[in-house]
């Protein structure tokens, strides 16, 4: 294509370029959001015993398909997972909800996932009467799990809401692994475990020793009682974060049915908590294993995005209001927002093209108009040197005839200029044709001149 037919349609051309281009920025910023990266991360599921650390060991291996290698890491529990998240010695922790977060201003909520239940495992020859009233607890010894844990927080509140103070039992601190270490005489009569269900201490608890489980049927008035602060003292425990939670029947057992019938018990929902400040699009992706991919499939019923709309315990992080925004369902307002943006983005380019089109087409413009110009000063000056030869004592005819056939020419070059759109403007041309024909008849006027005065011509003609 030559350089006159894509002038022609530049502007067309360059409103369509425009539009193409700021659509492939969108596109580049879109696919440079979204490029396959990696990432590394460490976790801790707390006891490297229970069944959190199966959970995550879990989430590690799915993981692994979204780009993101996560380590997992053992700490004491909940309480000391936090700790290690807030310091930054932790990315992020599955840790038990409705734990206070007091001094922990760095860690931040990636996820709700579902509920754990609290277990308290009696011997069963203590199961009726504590069953009865947890009162036949006294004087008896009392596993609330080890230090840093979220199981020691909130079995120490429940001991406390049911008018048990420390001096009135034999606490003990045994981790999952301390205690699965114990023979029958050494087992503690009592013991608090929070878990998913079903959890494998419990199991082994109930199937080698014969342990019961006990009903804990107050969830509702015990958070009450604290959201009241009835107590009179702060606590490690966020009340309004303890939830009604059942352990079906059979859970433990078929023949016989362990427990007869579902039992209601405490629950606490499983979070997913992470650092500040680590990566947003890490912690995206990571949110797209939860709900998304095999993993969430595998809990009763099965993880979904649904639980972003729960109010979280704490504040999101980044990541995770990046995820929610990204992928919330469109609705009126935000339609209406999208259409007013494509719409001044779209005024904007078009604006912007229509600008630099006639500024183009005004330079083209220009451009030709200079081009018709040159030929006009190329015809003034032959028809300046026709009047210097005009003035001369004789004509030099040889002159007038280079003249003339310069001026031909220029008048074949400047139509040749002009059908190729390279010349513009149809009152111009014309003007330049008739000052053209002008000069030539002045040319053709003193040639005709020069013969009739010619000294043959005067010889030959009769006296």
């Amino acid at each position: 294509m030559n350089v006159t037919r894509l002038l022609r349609t530049l502007p067309a051309r360059l409103i369509v370029g425009m539009v193409l281009i700021a659509f492939a920025c969108l596109a580049w910023i879109y696919l440079g959001d979204n490029r396959p990266r990696k990432y590394s991360l460490t976790i801790s599921a707390g006891s490297a015993s229970g069944i959190r650390q199966q959970i995550a060991q879990r989430l590690a291996a799915e993981s692994r398909c979204y780009g993101i290698t996560i380590e997992t890491i053992p700490t004491l529990g909940s309480q000391d997972a936090l700790d290690k998240v807030n310091s930054g010695e932790l990315d992020l922790a599955l840790v038990q909800g409705g734990l206070s977060m007091a001094e922990r201003t760095n860690v931040r909520q990636v996820a709700h996932l579902y509920l754990e239940s609290l277990h308290l495992l009696v011997r069963e020859s203590l199961a009726e009467s504590v069953t009865e009233s947890l009162d036949s607890l006294q004087g008896k010894r009392i596993n609330i799990s080890q230090p840093g844990s979220g199981t020691s927080t909130l079995s120490l509140e429940v001991l406390d809401f049911v008018g048990l103070r420390p001096s009135d039992y034999h606490r003990m601190e045994l981790s999952y692994s301390d205690l699965m270490k114990l023979s029958d005489d050494e087992l503690p009569d009592a013991t608090f475990m929070v878990a998913t269900l079903p959890s494998d201490v419990a199991q082994w608890l109930i199937s080698e020793h014969g342990y019961r489980l006990v009903p804990l049927g107050f969830a509702k008035a015990m958070s009450r009682h604290g959201m009241l602060g009835l107590k009179g003292r702060q606590s490690q425990l966020l009340f309004e974060h303890l939830y009604e939670a059942e352990i079906p029947a059979f859970t433990y057992g078929v023949a016989p049915a362990v427990p007869t019938a579902t039992i209601p018990t405490i629950g606490t929902r499983l979070l997913v908590v992470a650092h500040q400040g680590a990566d947003s699009a890490a912690i995206e992706r990571l949110i797209e294993v939860l709900y998304e991919s095999a993993f969430a499939k595998v809990s009763e019923p099965p993880l979904s995005t649904s639980l972003l709309e729960v109010p979280p315990e704490l504040a999101w992080h980044e990541g995770t209001r990046c995820y929610i925004s990204n992928n919330r369902p469109l609705i009126q307002a935000d339609l209406l927002d999208l259409t007013d943006k494509l719409t001044a983005i779209t005024a904007g380019v078009l604006g912007g093209a229509a600008f630099l089109t006639t500024w183009l087409m005004e330079r083209v413009r220009k451009r030709r108009l200079r081009g018709f110009d040159a030929y006009l000063d190329r015809v003034a000056e032959v028809e300046r040197e026709s009047l210097e030869l005009e003035s001369a004592p004789q004509l030099d005819v040889p002159k007038l005839r280079i003249l003339r056939a310069r001026l031909s020419q220029l008048k074949g070059e400047a139509i040749d200029e002009f059908a190729e759109g390279n010349l513009m403007g149809a009152e111009l041309i014309t003007g330049f044709l008739i000052h053209v024909n002008d000069v030539r008849q002045h040319l053709a006027t003193l040639m005709l001149h020069a013969r009739d005065h010619s000294p043959d011509r005067e010889a030959s003609s009769p006296k």
